[in-house]
């Protein structure tokens, strides 16, 4: 497993942290009556986004831990 490189800062600006939970259910439409509604999967991935300011240097660091 990956470990997060210690030069880099551990958390996003806090005002810019976004998590969006994962779409498990799939929603088809019926032509008559409500859709039908039925399960995708039992987990996926979780989008997260947010703000983290780092030099040219920390940047190269994130890039290299990242690929």
């Amino acid at each position: 497993m990956a470990v997060w490189p210690a030069n880099l800062p551990s958390r996003f600006q806090a005002d810019s942290f976004v998590e969006q939970p994962p779409e498990l259910s799939i929603r088809t439409p019926m032509e008559y009556g409500n859709a039908k509604v039925r399960r995708r999967t039992t987990a996926g991935p979780t989008k997260i986004t947010g703000v983290m300011w780092v030099t040219g240097a920390q940047r190269q660091m994130l890039l290299e831990f990242f690929y």
